[in-house]
């Protein structure tokens, strides 16, 4: 192989190690915006918890008030 054919290959090669390391950055820091993102949903996620969990028991508190309005009525009825 020619002296001008090496310093062809290893010119490649530079552009080549240069791209790949330029990939690899891009690469980084997609994977860092995954990692923020997931973040976000793991909060948003416990945030829709609670909010159900909240949803839950007011549900609860509301059927109860219904059925202690509904006693109520029935004895004034009843009287």
């Amino acid at each position: 192989m020619g002296d001008e054919a090496k310093s062809e290959i290893a010119e490649l090669r530079e552009h080549l190690d240069g791209r790949l390391d330029h990939l690899d950055q891009r690469l980084d820091h997609q994977d860092g915006r995954l990692d923020h993102l997931d973040g976000r949903l793991d909060h948003q996620d416990r945030e829709l918890r609670q909010i159900k969990s909240t949803l839950g028991s007011v549900k609860i508190e509301t059927a109860a008030l219904i059925d202690s309005v509904a006693d109520i009525y029935k004895r004034q009825q009843d009287a």
